[in-house]
């Protein structure tokens, strides 16, 4: 039993359970929010009842393949998935279930395709957990085994033992920058498969994620012919995990790597490929992306600095001694804990936060290492992470803002027609000139972060204006205003709170009528000024009216 260092007693839950283990990238939906793009126009549409795979789907690929690369081509990342020394066409684009799907049936493919073959998996310590899993768990390769080193020499494979490298640049956990460690001998023949679902502007101490220096070793290995199978995914550079898609370029003009092409798309088929609404809604945030991408990214790289620089305070205060191990701009912390209490295997690292701050990390052995380490995601809420520093300096030091680093700040909408909310929306205008408007509220499901929302109304028509959730139902008369908050806390059942409502006058259909007869005259609003100034505009016809 570990007991807390503050009351030297068991932990009891008494707060809420923070959980910092999975790679989710919350950091995005929080910039996403500022920059006006959580919700974007759905540009893509697909056919839902269709697999990723199969003949009908072939125009549905090309789109995606199209869109992806002028993507990556804008970015100057392109580089990073297809050899520019090969014809584009020998370079068959594959879509996943996510970079998880893609991974697993690289693995798969080798170890199946080619049974009288040995396959050595090696990756340097610490590693993304995940790649070992693939090797390890998923099926009993009789012909792979997996291997970590912390030093090059450690790896000596029997003769004829094809070593395939995982190479993470920026590495999970410690966001350093990697590259392969071994070449191709007449012995051990080497295959990398790359893992850049960080390689990223976002990520990195340099705030570029490396991306020139994995550009560099990529055209190395490239010219000494090693095969290279690369991927990416929309989780952790572009904060969709939930669209749960991944993708690549597969070298069909290397002859080795054709030979496994077959076993791939079988693993891709029997583990159930993407479906459609996932990666349609993920290609519609690629062209708003162009246009905020470089100042996202800028934000996303300076959030991660301040908020390592935090946690490295806080820890390093709670447990004195304390080994921080990753790089400033890393997406994830890996933590080495100082503490007396630590009485390895019984009694790691993580057990000891949870004990003191009911907060859930990672043992380091999932990434290779001991369990003095622990892994911490810091792309998680800003909130999550506001309250994990709190809990370990033992007061209120720390609030959301100081985690989240924006240039732009979410703007006003103006909306003329029945709506529904989104997380994206912080302000809402209401112009019921014409006719009735309803605003739906739905439920924010998994936003866990505290959602506020003004809706006003600016004209002051007849009209109805109806705002609806599942706990209530407002009517917003002319001019008023009411502000809203969604809270679902700790991943709770969440619902909508009204935190203040102003109303403004009623007004009747005869006498708005009657007013606008007599004068001939309508009311303009001038939405240049913070305060909407109300000027009259002789119309000389009423049929014409409209809304500047």
């Amino acid at each position: 039993m570990v007991h807390n260092t503050q009351t030297n007693q068991p932990n009891q839950p008494n707060q809420p359970l923070v959980d910092l283990t999975t790679n989710i990238a919350q950091i995005f939906t929080e910039l996403y929010e500022n920059y006006n793009i959580l919700d974007n126009e759905p540009l893509n549409v697909f056919e839902n009842a269709l697999y990723i795979e199969g003949d009908q789907s072939r125009s549905i690929k090309t789109r995606m393949n199209q869109a992806l690369q002028n993507y990556h081509r804008n970015e100057g990342t392109m580089g990073l998935y297809i050899n520019p020394n090969e014809n584009i066409n020998n370079q068959v684009f594959i879509a996943g279930n996510g970079s998880t799907q893609l991974y697993k049936g690289l693995v798969y493919a080798l170890a199946t395709s080619y049974p009288d073959k040995e396959f050595l998996f090696v990756q340097k310590i610490p590693y993304f957990g995940g790649h070992r899993d693939a090797v390890d768990k998923v099926f009993n390769y009789p012909n792979a085994t997996y291997q970590g080193y912390d030093d090059p020499s450690e790896v000596n494979p029997d003769t004829g033992t094809i070593i395939v490298e995982f190479v993470t640049s920026p590495n999970n956990p410690t966001g350093e920058f990697r590259k392969p460690a071994f070449k191709s001998t007449l012995n051990n023949p080497y295959i990398i498969l790359g893992d850049f679902v960080f390689t990223s502007a976002s990520f990195g101490v340099t705030g570029n994620g490396y991306i020139d220096l994995n550009l560099e070793w990529l055209e190395e290995y490239r010219n000494d012919d090693t095969l290279i199978m690369s991927y990416n995914s929309a989780s952790k550079q572009f904060g969709h995990t939930g669209d749960r898609y991944g993708y690549m370029w597969f070298p069909m003009y290397d002859e080795f790597a054709a030979g496994i092409f077959s076993q791939l798309n079988n693993f891709l088929a029997i583990t159930v490929g993407s479906n459609l609404q996932g990666p349609s809604n993920f290609l519609n945030l690629l062209g708003p992306l162009e246009k905020e991408g470089k100042l996202i990214r800028k934000d996303t790289n300076e959030s991660l600095k301040s908020r390592s620089d935090i946690l490295s305070a806080a820890l390093t205060e709670r447990y004195p001694g304390t080994l921080i191990t990753n790089v400033r701009g890393s997406p994830l912390m890996f933590v080495k804990i100082n503490d007396s209490r630590i009485n390895l295997p019984e009694v790691t690292a993580a057990d000891v936060i949870l004990a003191d701050t009911n907060v859930k990390t990672v043992p380091g052995s999932v990434s290779g290492a001991d369990d003095t380490y622990v892994r911490i995601n810091i792309m998680a809420f800003s909130e999550d992470l506001a309250i994990f520093a709190n809990r370990l300096v033992g007061n209120k030091s720390y609030y959301r803002d100081d985690f989240l680093i924006s240039c732009s700040k979410s703007n006003t909408l103006t909306i003329c027609d029945n709506y529904v909310t989104n997380p994206g929306n912080k302000k809402i205008v209401v112009d019921a000139y014409h006719h009735d408007i309803k605003v739906k509220l739905p439920k924010y499901l998994g936003y866990e972060q505290r959602q506020k929302l003004v809706i006003k109304r600016s004209d002051d028509s007849y009209h109805c204006v109806k705002i609806v959730s599942d706990e209530f139902k407002i009517k917003l008369f002319p001019c008023g205003y009411v502000v809203l908050k969604w809270s679902q806390p700790f991943y709770e059942n969440g619902s909508w709170e009204i935190l203040k409502i102003k109303q403004g006058k009623t007004r009747k259909r005869r006498e708005y009528d009657y007013e606008n007869k007599k004068t001939n005259k309508k009311i303009i609003h001038n939405k240049t000024t913070k305060k909407t100034a109300k000027k009259i505009v002789n119309i000389p016809d009423v049929s014409n009216l409209y809304l500047v």
